[in-house]
């Protein structure tokens, strides 16, 4: 059980860039960098927040070209009977970094091949912290 986000880079930035910028949009105090082979060029970040893990990662998805980033919420040393509650708090993640100026995509159903994706875009036109200010579209 995860909330699985794919974001697009900024001006090319690096991964080192991506999560400087978006803990401070997040608020993260301590994140650490690690070494995985289970990872695209074998590094990744996690930040240990609220019982919940957040990994940053590049993106290795075919299926999401142009998405370059992989940000994954799963609980941290707790068991979570409701699978929705993890996918909600990567909906409000999602949102967020939104309306920071991110492009970003939420796989509710990661772990299923060709699974509904839900694409986020901010309404400029409407008043800030607004149900209306995040438009979702599912694919």
């Amino acid at each position: 059980m995860a909330g699985d986000l794919f974001v697009k880079a900024q001006m090319r930035e690096s991964l080192d860039a991506f999560v400087q910028r978006i803990t401070k949009v997040l608020n993260l105090e301590r994140v650490e960098r690690r070494e995985s082979s289970n990872y695209v060029e074998e590094e990744y970040f996690a930040a240990v927040v609220l019982s919940l893990t957040v990994t940053f990662a590049r993106a290795d998805e075919s299926d999401l070209d142009g998405y370059d980033f992989w940000i994954q919420l799963r609980p941290s040393g707790v068991w979570i009977a409701d699978r929705a509650f993890v996918d909600g708090l990567a909906d409000l993640v999602a949102r967020r970094l939104t309306i920071a100026g991110d492009t970003v995509v939420r796989l509710p159903n990661a772990e299923r091949k060709d699974g509904p994706k839900v694409f986020y875009s901010l309404n400029v036109s409407a008043p800030p912290v607004s149900r209306d200010q995040i438009v979702t579209r599912e694919e």
